[in-house]
């Protein structure tokens, strides 16, 4: 009987050096996107596989964004705690939708319009 093949091992994860993670972010700072020949040149320069700083290129522009976006949300959160004044809290929106309440017994053609038409602004 023939031994079952195991499953293939997957590869260890390599940690950069200090001073390839500095280059890397030294770079990233000046471009976000790098050409082949780039990525080559960075890459023979700093000792890693073109395909390694392809990929610590994605993996950073997703980082960078994700930030952003964690830090977008947290001070819209800031915001609506009250310390931002901006007014959208829950009673100033209860307030909008109150003085917008006329509009849906204003008894004009729009009452009758299906939501689809006053999306696209068909009027016929």
């Amino acid at each position: 009987m023939a031994p079952l093949p195991s499953a293939p091992r997957r590869k260890r994860r390599v940690l950069f050096s200090q001073a390839q993670v500095y280059e890397l972010e030294r770079r990233f700072k000046q471009q976000k996107y790098l050409s082949a020949p780039e990525r080559e040149h960075l890459a023979s320069m700093i000792h890693l596989t073109p395909t390694q700083v392809k990929i610590w290129f994605q993996n950073h522009r997703y980082k960078m964004k994700r930030q952003a976006k964690d830090k977008a949300a947290q001070q819209q959160l800031q915001q609506d705690s009250g310390g931002g004044g901006g007014g959208a809290g829950p009673a100033a929106l209860q307030g909008q939708v109150s003085s917008l309440s006329h509009l849906n017994s204003s008894g004009s053609d729009y009452g009758t319009m299906s939501c689809s038409t006053l999306l696209y602004g068909r009027t016929w």
